[in-house]
């Protein structure tokens, strides 16, 4: 079985994939090569997913970062 990371001509990641190491270290992996708009997408999709207070915790650690 051949695995290659194909990069889209407009420099976004694509959709993401299957992850083989870790599921954190696909989706950091992922986010690297996606562009602003699919980050926002998926982001934004997968943040609506999630229940309230695993919502509340990314709120928390967003509030932090920006604070620093």
């Amino acid at each position: 079985m051949v695995i290659e990371a194909v990069q889209l001509e407009d420099g976004g990641a694509g959709s993401p994939g299957v992850p083989l190491l870790s599921i954190r270290d696909e989706a950091e992996d992922w986010a690297y090569w996606a562009s602003p708009e699919e980050l926002w997408a998926y982001g934004l999709a997968s943040f609506q997913r999630l229940p309230g207070p695993k919502q509340r915790r990314i709120f928390e650690v967003a509030r932090r970062r920006a604070l620093e």
